[in-house]
């Protein structure tokens, strides 16, 4: 298709149309990722999302047209676990809500939600160490409804395994620009939905497998 077509694959440019627990701790704790924990985070998504790369004649740009060139950005909070994608929700922006809030509801909603479910009951919540998340808050609201919450350790990318999960939903944004009756928020729920069991189990997988080298690098 290359030589037919004269194509070669390069940077897309955009054209612009008229933004507490530590590894080993978990066995003590009776903490298993892939059988009783759930994980919480968020990310910034923008309707700007394109591939990075793209297809153009020999010789020429690869654009796609976008919104705007500075697109609003967006916090998506989710909550996964080995079972499904538990909860999923876009912040709101409101000038006078106190920091930190929005992300005290989302867990309360989440919970709801889990209470549902009589084999969620006792799970661990694993969050990072984000300033937002003050354990003194936190902790008493998910002991209160029968849940542990668990703080990962600082610097610890490799046990941040929503952060993999958040690349899997940028990735399948990207590929398709939205269309007229599609929002960023449907388009990423859709994308969440869309994402199978095994995937979520693997990522979960891949974090477990580096406890070791987290410990380690502790010591």
């Amino acid at each position: 298709m290359k030589e037919e077509c004269n194509l070669s694959i390069k940077v897309v440019s955009r054209l612009p149309v008229t933004r507490r627990g530590k590894p080993s701790e978990t066995s003590r704790l009776g903490m298993d990722y892939l059988k009783n924990c759930i994980f919480v985070g968020e990310s910034e998504f923008d309707i700007n999302m394109r591939r990075s790369r793209g297809w153009s004649p020999r010789g020429s740009k690869s654009i796609t047209e976008t919104p705007s060139t500075k697109a609003t950005s967006h916090t998506v909070l989710g909550a996964i676990s080995a079972i499904g994608v538990v909860n999923m929700k876009l912040r709101v922006w409101k000038f006078e809500e106190k920091e930190g809030k929005h992300y005290l509801q989302f867990i309360s909603d989440t919970m709801n939600i889990m209470d549902e479910f009589s084999e969620m009951k006792g799970y661990f919540i694993i969050m990072d160490n984000a300033p937002i998340h003050v354990p003194e808050i936190i902790d008493p609201i998910i002991m209160q409804r029968g849940y542990t919450s668990v703080y990962l350790p600082p610097y610890s990318p490799e046990l941040k395994l929503i952060a993999q999960f958040w690349s899997i939903i940028k990735a399948k944004l990207r590929r398709t620009k939205l269309s007229d009756i599609e929002t960023l928020i449907t388009r990423i729920i859709e994308a969440s939905e869309a994402v199978p069991i095994v995937h979520l189990e693997n990522i979960i997988q891949h974090s477990v497998n580096q406890f070791e080298k987290c410990q380690n690098s502790q010591k």
